[in-house]
C-alpha cells in the first residue's frame, strides 16, 4: 500500500494498467481482495481523490 500511496503523490493517480504494469502480483491481490478489476479502479481513484485533496 505504501508503494501505492507514493506513486500516486508522485504522478497524481494510479490506474489498474499503472499497477499491471509496475507489480502485477500486487494486483492480483488487490482482484482478489476486492472481488473484480472494476472495484480495484474505483478503490484507487478514491484513494487518488484523496490523496490528493489532503
Amino acid at each position: 500500500m505504501k508503494q501505492i500511496v507514493g506513486y500516486i503523490v508522485a504522478n497524481g493517480a494510479y490506474t489498474n494498467e499503472d499497477l499491471r504494469e509496475e507489480n502485477v502480483q500486487v494486483f492480483a491481490q488487490l482482484v482478489r481482495n476486492f472481488g473484480e478489476a472494476s472495484v480495484v479502479e474505483e478503490v484507487l481513484e478514491s484513494l487518488s481523490s484523496f490523496l490528493l485533496a489532503v
